[in-house]
């Protein structure tokens, strides 16, 4: 099975096998990125109303169907005509008569992903003291984590990236996006704490300086930037 990789903490990029793909259509992307963010099976109605809230739906249901094949096409998965009373499973992806999902067992990677992991880390370590955390055998492996999240993470979720005629779906983007710039600053903030309380003030700068690129205003940032420096 090939790898599918999801780098949505940024413009949207689909890379398959390391090849960037593109989409015939922004809602094949879209369904696409729904399903890998939200996970679990969505019923086609729902989809359908969420996609082409303006259509009927039988005529919602069938665009869903081209679309869900632009779809299979762009990830080259080789698999039959779908059809509503067909059953079928894909690579990466789960099709069943009445619902569609994304196949979290498949070769994925997804950045995401590693900033929820490191988010729950975060949160967990904000609840230790410096001292006990410096003395966990865990340090290391959580500062690795906290960095690749950062690095991970370019620009706001789906930056760029709407449906014109899809405001449920714009909605969920907006809704999306809040909750992962509060994530990333909480990653940023402790990153920064960890690095500051271990010795590496130039690490620590750095991680702060770009934690203020995404979020000029934020006053804590700031001050930990004071802080290193003088």
């Amino acid at each position: 099975m090939s790898r599918l990789t999801l780098m949505l903490l940024r413009e949207p990029e689909v890379r398959y096998d390391g090849q960037l793909l593109t989409f015939p259509t922004r809602k094949a992307l879209a369904l696409l990125i729904y399903l890998a963010m939200e996970g679990g099976m969505h019923s086609r109605e729902k989809l359908t109303a969420l996609f082409w809230p303006e259509s009927d739906m039988a005529h919602g249901r069938a665009v869903l169907r081209s679309t869900l094949g632009y779809l299979r096409s762009a990830l080259r998965e080789g698999t039959p005509t779908d059809s509503d009373n067909t059953p079928a499973q894909t690579s990466h992806l789960i099709v069943e008569r009445d619902s569609l999902g994304f196949d979290f067992a498949s070769d994925c990677e997804l950045d995401f992903a590693v900033l929820q992991t490191a988010w729950n880390l975060a949160q967990a370590s904000a609840r230790f003291t410096a001292s006990s955390m410096t003395r966990d055998k865990s340090h290391r492996h959580l500062l690795t984590q906290l960095e690749r999240a950062v690095n991970l993470y370019r620009s706001d979720f789906l930056e760029g990236f709407f449906l014109r005629d899809a405001p449920g779906f714009d909605e969920w983007v907006s809704f999306q996006r809040a909750t992962w710039n509060r994530r990333i600053r909480l990653v940023f903030d402790q990153l920064s704490q960890l690095q500051a309380e271990g010795g590496e003030s130039r690490s620590a700068i750095e991680t702060t300086t770009r934690w203020l690129t995404f979020d000029l205003l934020n006053e804590d940032a700031y001050r930990r930037l004071m802080q290193l420096y003088y």
